[in-house]
């Protein structure tokens, strides 16, 4: 993903401090060793209070313990279950759905899903914060390729059967929180403990 110099400036308004303190307490304290925030740009977003904050971005910033990484051809550069918070402010939305080439048909956005949940340790938590359909911001960047709705994590990522799996997601999450602001949805899901 292009970082976008404003957006962190929106991540840390007054009023979505007090979001992200809300949030945050219902994440419990043994995930938040490390945090690895995708799509992060120079500096990795940690509302969460990991003791230690990773990003994943197009684009290495090595100082900043952000890594260089496209996620539309690579997987997560981390270990299985090594990693207590996921987090994805304005990026799924970049992650295309379906690419097609002449010898096969691939769903990076699924594909990415099921590196979160396995890089994850069991019980660790993702959340996203993303521009959601009907929402004009889901569709006002040309490089939004994947528009999501309201049902998106819950229907094909979470349940005992994810309906992604038969795209071939590799998982289980739990919904434990979901709602609006403004224009985008957030989502806050638990990786299962098995």
């Amino acid at each position: 993903m292009l970082w976008i110099p404003g957006l962190h400036h929106l991540l840390t308004r007054p009023a979505t401090a007090s979001f992200f303190q809300r949030v945050s307490r219902l994440v419990e304290d043994d995930w938040r060793d490390t945090l690895l925030d995708l799509g992060s740009g120079p500096l990795p977003t940690n509302h969460f209070n990991a003791s230690r904050a990773l990003g994943l971005d197009f684009e290495a910033f090595q100082e900043n313990n952000v890594l260089g990484c496209d996620l539309n051809l690579e997987p997560i550069p981390f270990a299985d279950r090594s990693i207590g918070i996921v987090t994805a402010y304005d990026f799924l939305e970049h992650i295309p759905r379906v690419m097609v080439s002449e010898s096969s048909t691939r769903f990076p956005f699924v594909t990415v899903m099921s590196e979160i949940h396995r890089v994850l340790r069991p019980g660790g938590y993702f959340f996203s914060l993303t521009p959601t359909y009907p929402a004009s911001e889901a569709f006002q960047d040309p490089t939004h390729v994947n528009i999501m709705s309201k049902k998106t994590f819950r229907f094909y990522f979470c349940g005992d059967t994810p309906w992604a799996t038969r795209y071939g997601f590799i998982g289980r999450f739990e919904m434990i929180r979901e709602g609006w602001r403004g224009g985008h949805r957030f989502s806050l899901l638990r990786k299962s403990l098995q």
